[in-house]
């Protein structure tokens, strides 16, 4: 073989590869946003679509758009600490963008659904809290 049919051929593979990892980073999902929870476990926007699903009877259109808009909160809620009043602060700031994609009918259970899940960040809030005062009054 010459030389220049080496190179040639060297010069190809590395655009092949070159290709093949530009093409499986593009095309490759992103890996969903993982939740630190009050109580240890780790949540996804998954389990919060799971949950809009059992509330209300989502179409298939309202699913794919929960998915997006949970999948951005999630992405942001995974930097704040569990049992923040940070983390209910972006639910606050979501909720009309949450309720901008329900039906009418499917908004009147939505503020029910949003009072129980407010309660459920304040018991987070309360227990991070006394989480928090239990391990300061033991340095003293």
């Amino acid at each position: 073989m010459k030389t220049g049919q080496i190179i040639r051929i060297a010069v190809l593979l590395v655009v092949i590869f070159g290709a093949g990892v530009l093409t499986g980073r593009m095309l490759t999902p992103r890996p969903r946003a993982m939740i630190l929870t009050g109580t240890g476990r780790y949540s996804t926007s998954d389990t919060a679509l799971g949950r809009l699903k059992r509330h209300f009877d989502l179409s298939a259109e309202q699913e794919r758009q929960f998915a997006t808009l949970l999948e951005e909160i999630a992405q942001e809620m995974s930097q704040l600490p569990p049992g923040s009043p940070e983390r209910l602060a972006l639910f606050r700031r979501n909720i009309p963008k949450i309720e901008s994609l329900l039906r009418p009918e499917q908004r009147t259970n939505f503020q029910e659904y949003v009072r129980t899940t407010e309660m459920r960040f304040q018991r987070q809030m309360r227990r991070q809290e006394r989480k928090e005062n239990a391990g300061g009054s033991e340095n003293r």
